[in-house]
This record gives structure tokens, C-alpha cells and sequence, in this order.
């Protein structure tokens, strides 16, 4: 599996090349959102702190909401290349995950699975504790659907949204603790910890 930026048919963008759906895959796809986020973060504390901000005629509101260099965090999409003689760009079947960013923080807000690997056959079984929950997902491994059965069960659910930090305990059939979700500031941001 290799994951890198291209463009592929005049498109742009994070590509995942022979996807692996598996739990040290999720874990390699992980690792590389969230070097993108930091060097997200990078580039703009250098921007915030160079002279470039300094002789603008524009304040920061108004430069961040320009055309110019992006002083935000942007979201990161992770695609599958379309089809092999295919000439037209991803579509929606091929996101494979979506990480929604706090523009101001370059934090997590949420991970969102592609819906070509929704696959309503995979349960997720909870029992919550004060300040965790355990979440026991029905696969020997955790791959991309089970992955997006536990997101859809942390959305439906406001245990994280309660407390300043909560952490969802992710076990596989085989009750092997596999990931840890840990949610800050009631929600507002995560973590994954994949073990």
C-alpha cells in the first residue's frame, strides 16, 4: 500500500494505491494525515511569523479569507485512484476517508469513512463507564467498514460531547483492544491511538 499526493487525470489529490483494508493499513493512513496536518501547521506558523504577514496591507481575517495563501487548516480527503482506463476524476465512491479539521486549531473534528464501505452486517456493541466506552465491533479485525459502523455509532451517541475528555476503547471479536479514540474540549476534537 502507498499512499502520496499526485494528480491523476488533471486532479490533485491524496491517493491511496493498492488500499490494504486492514487494521496496520488504517494505522499507516492515520500516520499520514496526520504528518498532513502538521505540516499544515507548519507552513502557516512560518507564514504567521515571516515577514510575508507583516507587509500585507491586510489584516489576518481578511488574509485568511483570500485567495492567497491559506493561513486555515483544510480538511484531508484520502482517495483510491479511479479505474484503471478510467479518464475521469474521483468521485465520491472513491473517498476513503475524510479527517474534518478545526480551521483555527489544526485539530480533529471528524473522521468520516466513505460510504462505499458502509456495510450494515458489522455491529457495534457498547457498555459506557464514566469517563470511556467500550465499543466490541462483530470482525476479527478492524478494517474501513467497521471503522465506519464506529463512527456512526459515536456520532449517534453524546457520551464525548458530555465530558471534557472521553475515550471510546475499541475492541475487535477477539476482545484485542485495537484503538482508542480519545475525544477533548466535550467533542470538540479527537485523537486515534491505534495500538
Amino acid at each position: 500500500m502507498d499512499i502520496r499526493y499526485t494528480s491523476i487525470n488533471d486532479y490533485d489529490a491524496n491517493y491511496i494505491f493498492n488500499l490494504e483494508n486492514n487494521t496496520k493499513a488504517l494505522k499507516k493512513i492515520d500516520q499520514y494525515a496526520q504528518d498532513m496536518i502538521k505540516g499544515q501547521m507548519h507552513i502557516v506558523d512560518s507564514l504567521k511569523n515571516s515577514d510575508y504577514i507583516k507587509n500585507t496591507s491586510k489584516t489576518y481575517d481578511e488574509h485568511k479569507l483570500g485567495t492567497s495563501l491559506s493561513l486555515t487548516a483544510t480538511d484531508v480527503y484520502l482517495y483510491t485512484p479511479p479505474g484503471e482506463f478510467s479518464f475521469d476524476q474521483v468521485q465520491d465512491e472513491n473517498l476513503v476517508i475524510k479527517y474534518e479539521l478545526d480551521e483555527e486549531k489544526f485539530t480533529i473534528r471528524d473522521i468520516i469513512v466513505g460510504n462505499s464501505y458502509q456495510d450494515s452486517s458489522i455491529k457495534v456493541e457498547s457498555s459506557v463507564k464514566e469517563n470511556n466506552c467500550k465499543l466490541i465491533v462483530s470482525t476479527a479485525t478492524l478494517n474501513l467498514q467497521g471503522l465506519y459502523q464506529i463512527f456512526e455509532k459515536i456520532r449517534t451517541s453524546t457520551y464525548h460531547k458530555q465530558k471534557e475528555q472521553f475515550t471510546y476503547f475499541v475492541y475487535d471479536a477477539n476482545d484485542t483492544n485495537v484503538l482508542d479514540i480519545i475525544y477533548k474540549n466535550n467533542g470538540s476534537s479527537l485523537l486515534l491511538h491505534y495500538k
